[in-house]
């Protein structure tokens, strides 16, 4: 069922990017979308994101997919042409939990992806852990020489936060900047919706 499921949620999500820029409501940079494996693999992916896409009224460069890089490795040929196909529309293209899956550095440059997210599980003793440090710092290092953006997944402390940031990591992700809310919630508090007044 993930590829219905992953459809559903895309629908969703960029009926919510609608709906907040009809009520004005500004959302800085784009909206990320996970796609699962067995949605990516689908013959029709391609036709289906455009049809929804179009159909809720957006744009394409407003998007940002973010696929693993099992979903991507297990067919490269073929994941490069669905890639290409949506860096052509202008959206942004992540590739999640970077680090931790199979793919070859051979396939990244050919992915034309614009962003890396280094796997929490990196980041969670990357404190205590020379090592862990280490592979963030290479990561970092390997993305900005290819002219790719890295995003921290997990971070949960201050002291995470300070070393992505003097690694030259350019964003993060994570429980210490905030937990997951509904839409509305999101939208007052990161996007200026004001508070719904109480009834008198």
């Amino acid at each position: 069922m993930m590829t219905t499921i992953g459809e559903w949620v895309m629908r969703h999500a960029c009926q919510q990017l609608h709906d907040w820029r009809q009520a004005h409501l500004k959302l800085p940079g784009r909206l990320a979308i996970n796609v699962s494996a067995q949605q990516f693999d689908h013959p029709d992916f391609i036709d289906r994101t455009a049809d929804i896409i179009r159909s809720a009224d957006v744009t394409p460069q407003s998007l940002e997919m973010e696929l693993t890089e099992n979903s991507v490795a297990v067919d490269p040929e073929r994941a490069t042409q669905v890639l290409h196909a949506f860096r052509k529309m202008g959206m942004g293209l992540a590739l999640d939990d970077f680090g931790m899956g199979y793919s070859s550095l051979t396939y990244l440059r050919q992915f034309e992806v614009h962003k890396l997210k280094i796997d929490g599980s990196f980041i969670q003793k990357m404190v205590e852990l020379d090592s862990e440090r280490i592979i963030v710092a290479t990561i970092v290092g390997m993305a900005r020489t290819l002219g790719l953006r890295t995003l921290a997944e997990g971070v949960e402390t201050t002291e995470q936060a300070e070393m992505l940031a003097e690694l030259g990591c350019e964003s993060a992700q994570g429980f210490l900047f905030g937990y997951p809310v509904a839409a509305d919630e999101f939208a007052r508090e990161w996007l200026g919706k004001p508070a719904e007044k109480e009834p008198a």
